[in-house]
């Protein structure tokens, strides 16, 4: 503490000795200043505007450097560059510019004009649209169609499904990129050795999506009617959809996220990330534990920051009473549950929460940071 009060005293000093010091004339700065000369008007994706030959040094007359005497001498110092620039055609960029003016003129008028043909059909898909309510625990009967552009190739695959960008031209739907999912071949394999249909399956992974956003939804309020400030920003899952394309391929459909994919606790347990949001994604983990009264736990927790996806549940009981598997075939039930709880330590968010349950084979363990 004597050190740093040291330095600022001297530091103090310095600036008090610097006002006190008398201005120094400088005869160069005076007589000349340095311009970078620039276009007229941005360009390029980005909007920038652009230099224009090296920089200059511009004679400067006046007693005081203000903006007004700047601009005087710029001007007479390249009056004669605009000039010859102009007639020339050499360094054009408002030139530039008023052709591409033109162009987009032209362009425009084109347009206009499409209409007077008939419009050449793009590929589309029909996808019969199948909503979940959560709420009621009940599906839609009464699908909703909408027509999508989507991708030939996959921008990602998974080890269940590869995702394709699609765009829709149905109102209500069109100011948002999609995400189209499809099942890759290998699983519809295992889907059928579960004696699982697409359909079903589809069904399974919605609901399992919906019972994930509302743990987050649980989360989130208790946060605020709380007042956990200290908490900061939660997770949040987007409304995702079962759709069944006109060809009868069944798919699902959500919103796209434009952010880097980060995988922070897997569905086996394992925990793969270090960092803050890591740390909350534990404690939702732990949360959604504690919640369901030690029935299952929410894994996968997986997505772009706070907006995840492609959640998986891990239940305490694998098979439901009538012999099927509960929730899908990435339901690794204790053996996720066990080895989560085995590595996780309640860190200041499972605190906060007052999170407390675990299973009885494991001892919780507290880390203070």
């Amino acid at each position: 503490m004597a050190e740093w009060t040291q330095f600022a005293n001297k530091q103090r000093q310095k600036r008090i000795a610097e006002r006190k010091r008398p201005a120094r004339e400088s005869v160069e700065a005076k007589d000349k200043i340095m311009v970078q000369r620039m276009s007229s008007e941005v360009t390029g994706k980005q909007q920038k505007y652009t230099r224009i030959r090296p920089r200059e040094f511009v004679s400067f007359e006046f007693d005081e450097i203000t903006f007004d005497n700047i601009v005087e001498a710029c001007q007479k110092h390249f009056a004669s560059q605009i000039d010859k620039d102009r007639s020339d055609g050499e360094v054009s960029n408002d030139q530039d510019e008023e052709e591409h003016g033109q162009e987009t003129h032209k362009r425009y008028i084109q347009d206009m004009l499409k209409p007077g043909k008939v419009i050449s059909k793009k590929s589309s898909t029909v996808i019969s649209i199948y909503k979940f309510d959560f709420e009621h625990m009940q599906w839609s009967n009464v699908p909703v169609e909408a027509e999508f552009l989507v991708a030939e190739i996959p921008f990602t695959s998974g080890g269940f499904r590869e995702a394709f960008k699609a765009t829709s031209i149905t109102d209500g739907l069109k100011e948002v990129t999609w995400v189209i999912k499809k099942y890759l071949k290998s699983a519809l394999e295992i889907i059928k050795a579960t004696q699982e249909t697409e359909e079903s399956h589809m069904k399974k992974s919605v609901q399992m999506h919906y019972l994930a956003r509302n743990f987050a939804s649980q989360l989130k309020e208790q946060i605020e009617k709380e007042h956990l400030m200290e908490f900061g920003p939660t997770f949040e899952y987007k409304k995702v959809f079962m759709g069944k394309t006109d060809s009868g391929e069944i798919v699902s459909i959500e919103e796209y996220i434009d952010s880097d994919f980060i995988k922070y606790i897997n569905n086996n347990g394992q925990v793969c990330e270090k960092g803050t949001v890591c740390d909350k994604a534990q404690a939702f983990v732990h949360f959604t534990y504690e919640k369901s009264e030690g029935k299952l736990i929410v894994l996968d927790i997986q997505g772009a920051g706070y907006t995840l996806y492609d959640p998986e549940i891990a239940s305490l009981d694998l098979l439901t009473e009538d012999g099927t598997y509960q929730f899908c075939p990435g339901n690794l039930s204790e053996i996720a549950i066990k080895k989560f709880f085995e590595k996780h330590q309640c860190k200041k968010y499972c605190k906060l929460l007052g999170l407390k349950l675990v299973p009885s084979e494991v001892k919780i363990t507290w880390k203070d940071i």
